[in-house]
């Protein structure tokens, strides 16, 4: 449904929302990227060529994207829309992946198809955490299922905008695309959202022009900020012009003062200089992580050059030597960048590095069945920093859980699992559990998250909860 606004008004049915839940089970993710999609100026087309000349292009727009989202398996489409389609994602740069690659194949069905009108399509991209405690939250979903509209409904067909989160996630991604490109527009009101919402523009180079919002409210626009600076100027002029005019005839006292306040400002100058010889001067290029930290135990301030998103001067002290920065998604995921930094002034452009820690899951069902065995293993490499030296070390793990279930009576059913972990090819943990749940029960028993093994850098942990003949086990990690 859309809104006299052109705004989308989504009411997803109960089937949509387990659709959407069975996807981010199967992608093992609580983060779901959500795409909004819309042709641009398809009321008009409709009134002026009619139903049947629209919906055949109707069907050339479906075909394209639907082809592109779903290839691999990589997103799903949970919904159409009037001319509009919302799809989800488990993975951000897979959502600006095809996003890109919806852009070019309707760039070369215009240019293959002359003799039919345009096909230009916006498209919108935001992400968040969907599930807490494992469970779906659908009114969390539909805050950001709204967002993602919104930031759609700021962009021209052709063009493909992606608010902060969903930016800093596939950043990298996009730096390392040699056809891809990107542009910061600035922060921009949302419709129905109190707080403004960072925009950025994705695009391939060649294809596309980046283009800010054009019927949209920024916070401190340039034009205000140019009349604002015009007015304190122009008041500062007159205000210096009339103390001038009166104290002409102390100059010689005011010769004085000024000269007594610079000799001031070189000794506190002189001072600043003695005390910051120890550390360098260091301007971070496209630096956009949320919450850094600089050698995995200080926050990293930073502050913009001259209005520039690109730019930004290190505000925590950094001597010269080798640094690490690092900044967290999740728990378990963070994004590692090593440098160096000189004496005098550094311009530092960082290139981060993943660090997935790993982790299973298990979602066990008895139903219909008196006995059933699942097991599931997992080898993964992965990296970690130590904060004394920050040196960076290897981690190899394998994972590996098991899970029986037996009907022991009528009533009750046993579950028994055994899970194991190797770091490093040396066996650091093993657990097995015995519980049992009433086939009637009305409630899910949960049981809190236990650690198996730890060091200094980060830790593994089991958590499960049941109900009925139904069990959901992890072993996952997480960093300290």
């Amino acid at each position: 449904m859309i809104s006299p606004h052109g705004y989308v008004m989504l009411n997803l049915s109960q089937d949509e929302i387990s659709s959407i839940d069975e996807f981010r089970k199967k992608k093992n993710t609580a983060v779901l990227t959500i795409m909004f999609t819309d042709i641009e100026g398809f009321t008009s087309l409709t009134e002026e060529k009619g139903e049947e000349y629209v919906h055949v292009l109707h069907e050339y727009h479906d075909d394209i994207l639907v082809s592109i989202i779903e290839e691999n398996h990589s997103g799903a489409i949970i919904k159409f829309i009037g001319d509009a389609v919302m799809a989800v994602f488990s993975e951000p740069t897979a959502a600006v992946d095809k996003a890109l690659k919806i852009q070019k194949s309707l760039k070369e069905f215009n240019n293959g198809h002359p003799d039919l009108e345009d096909i230009k399509v916006r498209i919108g991209l935001h992400m968040g955490q969907t599930v807490i405690e494992n469970k779906m939250q659908t009114d969390l979903f539909g805050r950001h299922v709204n967002r993602a509209s919104r930031v759609e409904g700021l962009a021209d067909g052709g063009h493909i905008y992606l608010s902060y989160s969903v930016f800093d996630s596939a950043k990298s991604w996009i730096m390392d695309n040699d056809t891809a490109d990107y542009a910061f527009h600035g922060s921009y009101y949302l419709k129905g959202i109190e707080k403004p919402e960072e925009i950025y523009e994705v695009y391939t180079k060649g294809l596309t022009r980046p283009m800010p919002p054009a019927k949209a409210k920024k916070k401190g626009s340039l034009l205000s900020a140019v009349k604002a600076a015009l007015v304190v100027l122009s008041i500062t002029a007159l205000v210096a012009l009339v103390v001038l005019q009166r104290q002409r005839s102390s100059l010689t006292t005011q010769q004085n003062t000024v000269r007594r306040h610079s000799a001031e400002r070189e000794a506190r100058h002189a001072s600043q200089v003695a005390v910051d010889k120890k550390n360098a001067l260091v301007y971070f290029k496209k630096l956009y992580a949320r919450e850094p930290f600089i050698d995995l135990a200080t926050p990293l301030s930073v502050e913009p050059i001259n209005g520039s998103p690109d730019l930004k001067k290190a505000v925590t002290p950094i001597k010269p030597g080798k640094h690490v920065v690092h900044y967290a998604v999740s728990r378990s995921l963070r994004y590692y960048a090593e440098f160096t930094v000189r004496k005098g002034e550094n311009i530092i452009y960082l290139t981060f590095t993943e660090c997935r820690l790993p982790g299973i899951q298990i979602n066990f069902s008895l139903t219909g069945k008196e006995t059933d065995t699942i097991a599931r293993t997992r080898e993964d490499s992965y990296f970690l920093y130590k904060r004394d030296r920050l040196d960076r070390t290897e981690e190899t793990a394998r994972l590996k859980v098991q899970v029986t279930g037996t009907r022991t009576n009528s009533d009750t059913v046993s579950f028994n699992v055994t899970c194991a972990l190797k770091l490093n090819e040396r066996d650091v943990a093993n657990k097995t559990i015995n519980v049992e749940s009433p086939l009637k029960a009305a409630e899910t028993t949960r049981v809190d998250e236990e650690i198996i093994y730890a060091d200094k850098l980060h830790y593994y942990y089991i958590r499960y909860h049941y109900k009925a003949d139904v069990l959901q086990f992890r072993l996952d990690s997480a960093f300290k």
